[in-house]
């Protein structure tokens, strides 16, 4: 599945959680990135001694960010990464790293989605050995429980395979049938 697909297909999904949960949220994409503000952010990255990954690039193409991703965190786009409040927000998230992700600075893992109700995070991490040719790690979940994906497309794809899941899950639990029947 390309981006594209993958955005529409969680936007879908996710949407169908919130419904099922009776939770009026439900995700926001904004408008794709334009040219000035990719630009930017790609100055951005570069300051960071990181490179803007290509499956992020081509997410921001799709969407700069989406707003109630999941009930876990907003995903995040070019306005927060470049506002005046994301080295403090990045700061007291990370506090110079994450739990199994100790770092020097915050600026050296990339927080590209988080929820203040949660403690749950979404990090780039540029300084992390390549899984895939040309991208950048990607470390989703809580301090001291951090999953790892080789990019932030399997992360997306990831998120589909889960959303699948709480969907069915939901689905049985809103039909009354116990978790551990098929």
């Amino acid at each position: 599945m390309d981006i594209a697909e993958l955005v529409r297909t969680l936007i879908a999904l996710q949407t169908r959680i919130y419904e099922l949960t009776d939770d009026d949220r439900r995700p926001v994409p904004h408008p794709p990135i334009d040219s000035a503000s990719l630009a930017a952010l790609e100055r951005w990255f570069a300051a960071r001694a990181a490179v803007l990954p290509p499956s992020y690039r081509a997410f921001l193409r799709v969407c700069d960010g989406i707003d109630d991703f999941s009930f876990s965190y907003h995903l995040f786009g070019s306005r927060f990464l470049l506002s005046p409040e994301y080295d403090a927000i990045a700061e007291r998230a990370l506090g110079g790293g994450a739990s199994g992700l100790e770092r020097a600075s915050a600026d050296e893992l990339i927080l590209i989605g988080r929820h203040p109700d949660t403690r749950t995070r979404l990090i780039l991490d540029p300084h992390h050995a390549p899984l895939e040719p040309g991208e950048t790690v990607v470390f989703d979940g809580d301090p001291g429980f951090l999953s790892l994906h080789a990019s932030f497309g399997s992360f997306l794809e990831m998120s589909v395979q889960a959303a699948k899941l709480t969907i069915r899950t939901l689905e049985q639990q809103n039909r009354g049938v116990p978790d551990d029947e098929p």
